[in-house]
């Protein structure tokens, strides 16, 4: 099942911190775990996804995917 970030709020403009909603977004995916494939979390073609605070994404499960988009992080990520 692939799930599209800026369904859950993100601005995606390469401005704003979008970590929060990440953070939510990967969250409330793992929750729904409904399908026996790994979800997919994607960044929109042409948009850019900001992560200006740390980030831990706790216990996987969730694929992040941004074909053609931007990923800038000034922050730590961290999985776990």
């Amino acid at each position: 099942m692939h799930y599209n970030l800026a369904a859950f709020g993100a601005t995606l403009d390469g401005e704003a911190d979008d970590t929060p909603i990440l953070s939510a977004a990967i969250d409330a995916i793992k929750v729904a775990g409904i399908t026996d494939s790994l979800p997919v979390l994607v960044v929109p073609a042409g948009k850019t996804l900001r992560i200006l605070t740390t980030c831990t994404i706790d216990g996987g499960g969730v694929e992040l995917r941004g074909d053609g988009a931007s990923i800038l992080y000034d922050a730590v990520i961290s999985l776990d």
